[in-house]
């Protein structure tokens, strides 16, 4: 069984406001032999709104993105299209993430979005 996971990047590093990412880490990972198979960085394009880096995902065929905050609107709309959201997450890089969830996958974690926990927060990015 092979996942295909996103995980947001600035500079290729570990972004963890989705809305600010100016890549995705992109892999295949088997969680049974926590194998990473074709890693790599896919560029979004300059003036992507958050509504095209979904269809970006699916496009990507994408399973599951790991991030640390996500709107919830955003969660939603990806889940409703069969991507899970696991966020929460933290790490220097991409693999840093993607090991933190390999050791602890069923590990209860917060959206770190600040519009989860106030909803007339207002965030300057598009997420």
């Amino acid at each position: 069984i092979l996942l295909r996971i996103a995980i947001p990047t600035v500079d290729g590093q570990f972004s963890p406001h989705f809305g600010k990412c100016d890549g995705l880490y992109i892999c295949e990972f088997n969680p049974q032999t926590r194998v990473v198979v074709n890693p790599r960085i896919v560029t979004r394009p300059a003036h992507t709104k958050l509504h095209d880096l979904g269809h970006m995902l699916l496009e990507l065929s994408v399973d599951m993105v790991l991030g640390g905050g996500m709107n919830p609107n955003t969660v939603a709309n990806l889940e409703s299209v069969g991507i899970d959201c696991c966020l929460g997450m933290s790490g220097k890089t991409p693999l840093d993430v993607l090991h933190n969830y390999d050791h602890n996958p069923d590990q209860e974690r917060s959206n770190i979005c600040p519009g989860v926990q106030n909803p007339n927060y207002q965030c300057k990015y598009d997420c």
